[in-house]
């Protein structure tokens, strides 16, 4: 949505295949919790956003054959799906995203696989809601990634320690039972974790629209349309750098995964604005 808006504003004509009946993707997922409001209302400003400007949206289009579209350029913005660890039991784990969109229930004592921000933002909502989670992250740290608003990350960790919610860092899951997780420690001891529901959150893989192999490359950018034998697919970055230039001072949204807390007030544009102060996105 984002790279249609800057599109639309900067004199072209985009249009959205989507192949659902809603826009938002995965962070529909990333603004479950209760606690993410902010996020909520992004998306309720995209979609307004593509609403004011006039953007075609076709739901409940999937694209499967890029040649059948008749473009100039073409954004693959196609998401990614969840990453499954290779454990016995592996099955009985549901993933963040089915927890979070409420697709499958979980028990009192739920262990979290993973303690990036999304696990970690699922911990805290169990919590909340009166469960007991459990976090086992293979790395030295929870959330041991760049780029990550210290706020919510030192947050996290404070909180997980003040209310005592077990962290077992450096640490993997070599099991997973009918109601039990044994885990191997860095010492290589073996504990056994009650496990009603196993919500397993290690990351994404793309869904590329094509093949992996595929050349996306297939054409030249920014040539009169006579000339344009093939569509052009690109990436949403480098649509910025080579399709639309460099940045210009077009309205655009701050970025959720930078803020924690609300901005002060200002006098701002209700159509081109989002709303101010949405916490990280961690989908």
């Amino acid at each position: 949505m984002e790279a249609a808006r800057v599109l639309k504003l900067r004199g072209h004509n985009p249009t959205i295949y989507e192949k659902t009946n809603e826009l938002g993707g995965v962070f529909i997922a990333a603004a479950a919790p209760e606690f993410k409001e902010h996020d909520k209302q992004l998306i309720a400003w995209f979609k307004k956003q593509m609403a004011d400007l006039g953007i075609p949206i076709q739901f409940g289009t999937e694209i499967t054959d890029l040649t059948k579209l008749n473009a100039d350029a073409i954004v693959v913005a196609t998401g990614s799906v969840a990453k499954r660890l290779p454990i016995p039991g592996a099955e009985r784990a549901m993933t963040a995203v089915e927890y979070l969109l409420g697709e499958k229930e979980v028990g009192e004592n739920v262990v979290i696989i993973g303690g990036g921000l999304t696990g970690c933002e699922i911990a805290l909502d169990l919590h909340k809601k009166g469960k007991n989670p459990q976090i086992v992250e293979m790395m030295n740290d929870l959330m041991a990634v760049k780029n990550l608003c210290l706020a919510n990350s030192s947050f996290l960790r404070d909180y997980f320690k003040c209310y005592d919610v077990p962290v077992f860092l450096e640490s993997g899951v070599k099991e997973i039972g009918d109601d039990y997780v044994i885990v191997e420690k860095k010492n290589k001891e073996r504990v056994k974790l009650p496990a009603d529901s196993i919500i397993m959150s290690v990351g994404y893989k793309p869904t590329p629209i094509v093949e992996p192999g595929y050349n996306l490359g297939v054409g030249p950018v920014n040539v009169p349309v006579p000339d344009v034998c093939k569509p052009v697919v690109k990436k949403v970055d480098e649509i910025v750098t080579e399709l639309l230039g460099p940045p210009r001072s077009t309205p655009r949204p701050p970025s959720a995964a930078r803020r924690s807390t609300p901005s002060a007030t200002r006098t701002r544009s209700r159509t081109s604005r989002p709303p101010s102060g949405a916490p990280g996105m961690s989908l």
